[in-house]
């Protein structure tokens, strides 16, 4: 497989063919590539090594919106208890949706996911932020898996820390 670098106004773009596996046919792909020459060379590289060691995957686009639904349905409905299903349900609905719901799924990053932490420490406990992590860090995972996503941007949010009270056990004279 060879690809190439092509040039259109401002924006460079990989071209490569690969093979349909469902079809057999050749299907051209243009991948935009940055504004750079060197970027766009970069990226080439990146792309044709996994195209040769054969882990390339063609990345779906979806809106985070849409994304939340499919696995919801897809995946939360049929493992979850009801009760972790619908505190689920709250916090993607209620929080992430409003949040990043129109954002690409791509276009989220580790560190808009760590601005959402610190914006929500304001206004709830550090306890209520990590029960909304769950969701999504398991969201995240499932992307990756379904090639939504290359990486997960959860995957390096860091938690907030915070005291568990000792619970004071009472002894009998």
């Amino acid at each position: 497989m060879i690809g190439s670098i092509h040039k259109k106004g401002k924006t460079y773009y990989i071209v490569f063919r690969l093979h349909d596996s469902g079809t057999g046919k050749l299907n051209q792909k243009w991948i935009p590539a940055g504004k750079s020459k060197k970027a766009a060379d970069t990226k080439l590289n990146e792309l044709m090594g996994d195209v040769h060691d054969g882990t390339y995957r063609e990345i779906k686009k979806i809106i985070f919106a849409e994304f939340a639904r499919l696995w919801l349905s897809s995946y939360a409905e049929m493992k979850l208890k009801p009760s972790t299903l619908r505190s689920y349900r709250d916090i993607i609905n209620n929080h992430l949706i409003p949040l990043m719901g129109d954002y690409q799924l791509n276009e989220i990053t580790t560190v808009k996911l760590q601005r959402y932490v610190a914006m929500r420490l304001k206004k709830v406990k550090p306890k209520t932020v990590i029960n909304e992590l769950v969701p999504l860090k398991k969201m995240f995972r499932h992307a990756v898996k379904w090639s939504y996503l290359k990486v997960n941007p959860a995957g390096d949010v860091e938690r907030p820390s915070f005291d568990e009270k000792e619970i004071e056990i009472l002894m009998l004279d």
